[in-house]
Parts: C-alpha cells; sequence; structure tokens
C-alpha cells in the first residue's frame, strides 16, 4: 500500500514518450527530477490509491501536469515551487473545505483544474467560487469557463477578492523583504562582513554590566549617540568592503577569462594537430594496404611524424604552463593588493569603534557623577524598583567598578572580533 509520496513512487509515475518499456524504464530512473513535466500518481488499480499528502515535488519545477486523481489527499499543499503546473488533477480525493482552492492561487500559470469526486463540490457555490477565486482558470472539472460564469462568478466575489488579493499583496512585500535580507546575508557573508552588522548588539546584549546600568534613569544618555555614530562607521564600512568584494569578484572572473582563453586556444592546436596526423595515418595504411613492398619505408615516415606529433604536443603544455603561471602570479599581485585594502579598512573600522567606545565609556563616567548627586538631593532613591539600580546609585566604588567592566567587556568584544 502506497500512503506518501517517495522518490521510487515518484519516477515510476513520470510519463514519457512511446518507447520499449526497457528503455522507458531506464530513462525514468536516470532522468533529472527538474526536466520532468509530466506525472500522473492515479493507479488502474484502485487498491493502490492510498496517498494522503502532496509533498516530496519541491525540485520539479518544470512540471507542467500532474494527476493525482483517486487519493486520499485532505489539503491541498507542497505545490508551491510547481510555477510551470498548467494541469493539475485532485479528483476523488478527501478535499473537504472550499477554501483550500485559495492555496492554488499561487500557480499563475494553473489553466485547467480537476476537483470533481471530493466532498467539497457538493457545496451549491462551489463551482461559481471556484471560477471565481482563481486567476486565468481555462477549464474547470472539463468543461470550459466561458467569459459569461467568469464575469458573473467575479462579480459575487469582488468584495472578498478585495481582501484575498490585499492579504496576497502584503504576503509578497514580506516574501520581498525576506529574500532580500536573505540575499544581503548572504553578500555579506561572502564579502566577510556578516559580524560586523550584529557587533554592536551583541556586545550589548553579551554585557551583564551594561542590564544593570540601563535601569538607573539617565545614566546612559550617551547610548543614543554611541548608536548613531556606530551605524554612520558600519555604513561606511559596508560600502568600502563591498567595493573592494566586487572588484575581488571581477579579477576571478577576468583570471578565469583569461585560463579559459588559453586553454581553449591551445585544445584547438592540439586537436587540429592530432586531426592531421590521424588523416595522414589512414593514407599511409591504406598506401601500405595497396603496396604491402614499401609498408616499411611508410611506417619509418609514420613513426617520425608520431615524434613531431609528441613533440609539437609537449610543446604546447609547456605554453600552457608558462602562460597559466605568468597569469596566476599577476591575478596574485592584483588580489593581493584588493586583500590589503580590505585589512585596512577593517583596521580603520575597529579603531574607530574602539575610540567611539572610549568617548561613550568617559561620558557615561561623567554622568554617573551627575545622575548620583541628583539622587542623593531628591527623595526619588525610593522610587528605583530595581534592586541594582539602587545599589549602584548608593556606592560610588560600584558604580565605578560597573563602568569598568561594562568597558573592558566591550573592548574584548572589539578586539576579538578583528
Amino acid at each position: 500500500m502506497v500512503t506518501a509520496i517517495t522518490n521510487e513512487l515518484l519516477r515510476s509515475c513520470i510519463q514519457l514518450d512511446v518507447g520499449s518499456v526497457e528503455r522507458l524504464d531506464e530513462r525514468k530512473r536516470v532522468m533529472p527530477l527538474k526536466k520532468v513535466t509530466h506525472l500522473v500518481f492515479s493507479f488502474k488499480d484502485l487498491s493502490f490509491n492510498k496517498i494522503e499528502k502532496i509533498e516530496g515535488l519541491e525540485s520539479l519545477k518544470n512540471l507542467d501536469d500532474l494527476s493525482l486523481y483517486c487519493n486520499q489527499i485532505k489539503h491541498i499543499e507542497g505545490l508551491d515551487t510547481l510555477q510551470s503546473l498548467t494541469s493539475l488533477s485532485l479528483g476523488k480525493n478527501l478535499l473537504q473545505n472550499l477554501e483550500e482552492v485559495l492555496y492554488l492561487r499561487r500557480l499563475k500559470n494553473l489553466r485547467l483544474l480537476t476537483l470533481d469526486g471530493n466532498p467539497l463540490c457538493k457545496d451549491p457555490d462551489y463551482r461559481v467560487y471556484v471560477i471565481g477565486h482563481l486567476r486565468d482558470l481555462r477549464f474547470l472539472d472539463h468543461r470550459v469557463v466561458d467569459d459569461e460564469s467568469l464575469t458573473a462568478a467575479r462579480e459575487q466575489y469582488q468584495d472578498e477578492m478585495l481582501e484575498v488579493k490585499q492579504k496576497e499583496a502584503d504576503e509578497e512585500e514580506l516574501l520581498k523583504a525576506s529574500q532580500a535580507k536573505e540575499k544581503q546575508k548572504e553578500l555579506f557573508k561572502e564579502a566577510n562582513l556578516f559580524l560586523i552588522d550584529a557587533l554592536f548588539d551583541s556586545m550589548l546584549a553579551e554585557d551583564a554590566e551594561y542590564l544593570k546600568m540601563k535601569e538607573v534613569p539617565g545614566l546612559l544618555e550617551a547610548l543614543d549617540e554611541y548608536r548613531q555614530k556606530n551605524e554612520v562607521n558600519n555604513e561606511e564600512v559596508i560600502g568600502l568592503i563591498l567595493e573592494q568584494h566586487e572588484k575581488k569578484k571581477e579579477e576571478i572572473s577576468a583570471w578565469r577569462s583569461a585560463i579559459n582563453k588559453i586553454l581553449d586556444e591551445r585544445d584547438k592546436a592540439s586537436f587540429t594537430a592530432l586531426d592531421s596526423f590521424n588523416k595522414l595515418m589512414k593514407k599511409v595504411f591504406l598506401e601500405i594496404e595497396k603496396d604491402p613492398l614499401t609498408g616499411e619505408e611508410k611506417l619509418h615516415k609514420l613513426s617520425e611524424e608520431n615524434s613531431k606529433l609528441k613533440e609539437k604536443l609537449l610543446e604546447l603544455e609547456m605554453l600552457n604552463v608558462g602562460e597559466i603561471q605568468d597569469l596566476w602570479s599577476r591575478f596574485d599581485d592584483n588580489y593581493a593588493v584588493l586583500v590589503e585594502n580590505c585589512r585596512q579598512h577593517f583596521q580603520n573600522y575597529f579603531a574607530t569603534m574602539r575610540m567611539l567606545e572610549n568617548k561613550f565609556s568617559e561620558s557615561v563616567s561623567a554622568q554617573a557623577v551627575i545622575v548620583m548627586e541628583q539622587f542623593a538631593m531628591s527623595d526619588s532613591y525610593d522610587d528605583l524598583e530595581d534592586e541594582e539600580a539602587r545599589l549602584l546609585i548608593h556606592d560610588k566604588d560600584l558604580m565605578n567598578n560597573c563602568i569598568q567592566a561594562s568597558h573592558d567587556a566591550h573592548t574584548l568584544k572589539i578586539d576579538s572580533s578583528v
């Protein structure tokens, strides 16, 4: 009994052009899944139709025809990546909720849909609901979706569709933002910037003393300015490093292009020499076949030509070695300059961050004196709910030690990130 879509089942259900059974089975076994365009999970022997969940189809990006007719599927899912799908058969399954159909709106190329035989088809508004909610559908349950039916269905559900479309637009924006963030994350990782963007926040999050000091009113007034200047420092180094990163990629691309050009030219020359020798060899053998008495002399000359070919191929290979070594040397020099530029940019960045941290720590120390004097001259000390804050306000040495420990933790974090 088959209850899930396995790789073995998937391959057995691939539909191919007519051919011998042995040949078709072999093609199904080795065929890249991204090239599959037609799948049928509907079996003539109904005792095998027990698939309960749509899954395992993610890699079939070029699939345009999928049949899951007559199974035990309860939910429409697992089709997100099948954006080439134009025909989908889900008839005679266990789909009950009409709202399941909304999932299919993400399949923008879907034109033919079969749902007949599902419990949801018993709803009196079934056909109108499906036509009104699915874009560009041409056939539903083997019946043409005419313009009149389409217009009537869309008018009936126009208010609901406004909400659906707005929700889809919001989801699309969130998806784009998520994809952009992931793309930036990958770029920062390539450019060795993945620690920079989060360094400031992680520095504070890991600082136990900071968590105490932030509960003291007015003590960390300089934090906003520190954060803003750090953001400016971040943006500057990110811009500089990404510029060098692009130059690195261009340098690598130019080097590979030059290498391939050399190898292509040498390969062409080698194949030309080999082709000439092969033609000569065939000619000599034909001549010997016609006049065996001249065989020894002709074979001797052929052997000489073979030696010349060997020398020619070795010469081409040595040319390859020399030119590639020269290219590598130039590439290494150019790339080293870019690496040094990055090192200098990072060095300047961390030097600026240390300077900002020192100024921040000095500002906090100066502010601590003011805050402690204000509390000493007021009755607001008892209003502090946080016990750690009360202790800091009351004890000058404890306050100074806390500020110094925080500064040391920040400096250590910065130095360990270099």
